[in-house]
């Protein structure tokens, strides 16, 4: 009986030992989370892990399919499906499966490395670093389509925009509870303000906190997030909004009474 594979790091720390040990800089670039298309509805669709793109003058484009299974069960459905990398094969001229250490917990069996599709390599990614246990076979491949350049530069974007955000929380920059979700990719926190978010897939489960500069330099709330709020609020919340906004305008009104004489009237 082989055992089960151990809890495996997440793939994103899979991913980062991969580059260091076998995609590093200068020579390579490596982007998370590449679609071969810019849409959301494509009948022909599909994300891959990581694509990695030699970078070195003279050498065209060359990219690497990364896919990134950290248990059996995924390794499993990866090669039921062959079909399913295929779009990416066209524009990759090779493709590896990436595996947490030890690979033969995930590839079983004897015979296990006979289960790889047919020029697919395995990498094997453990505390030590990554290493090559299967070569990835090199084939023809088509020149890059303007979707899939478009959707690298998108990858290459969010990328920015997720180390960005990490220096800004390290900077201090509170980050804040996300209570109310404005539409696809635009939230708002507690205190009013408008978030923007960064989703890359359409089926990601939105952030429940983000964070928020406005939060950090104590500005007001923003309109379009006190309106949205207003749109979707119960009677309940209307008297309460109602009582806050009395009590505000008392504040820096000298004469509430009569500027509502004078609305109603117009």
């Amino acid at each position: 009986m082989i055992p089960h594979p151990r809890e495996a790091p997440n793939a994103a720390v899979l991913l980062a030992r991969t580059r260091e040990a076998i995609f590093p800089l200068p020579r390579w670039a490596l982007f998370p989370e590449v679609a071969n298309e810019t849409g959301m509805d494509l009948p022909e669709l599909r994300r891959a892990d990581a694509i990695a793109v030699l970078t070195t003058p003279g050498e065209g484009w060359v990219f690497v399919a990364l896919e990134v299974k950290r248990s059996r069960a995924d390794l499993a459905r990866e090669l039921a499906e062959p079909e399913k990398a295929a779009v990416h094969d066209r524009i990759c001229e090779r493709r590896f499966l990436v595996v947490p250490s030890p690979w033969k917990d995930y590839l079983p069996g004897r015979r296990a490395l006979s289960a790889l599709p047919d020029g697919c390599g395995l990498i094997e990614a453990g505390a030590g670093g990554a290493v090559v246990v299967v070569p990835a076979v090199p084939h023809a491949v088509d020149e890059p389509p303007r979707g899939f350049l478009q959707a690298l530069y998108r990858a290459a974007a969010a990328a920015g925009e997720r180390l960005e955000r990490d220096d800004v929380v390290a900077a201090g920059v509170p980050l804040v509870p996300i209570v109310r979700y404005l539409s696809r990719g635009r939230g708002a926190c507690g205190r009013g303000h408008e978030l923007v978010l960064q989703l890359l897939k359409k089926s990601q489960n939105p952030p429940r906190a983000w964070p928020c500069l406005a939060c950090h330099e104590g500005l007001p709330a923003e309109r379009a997030v006190v309106l949205a709020a207003l749109e979707g609020a119960t009677e309940e919340d209307l008297a309460a909004y109602l009582r806050a906004i009395d009590h505000r305008a008392a504040q820096v009104v000298p004469d509430v009474g009569a500027l509502r004489a004078e609305r109603r009237g117009a």
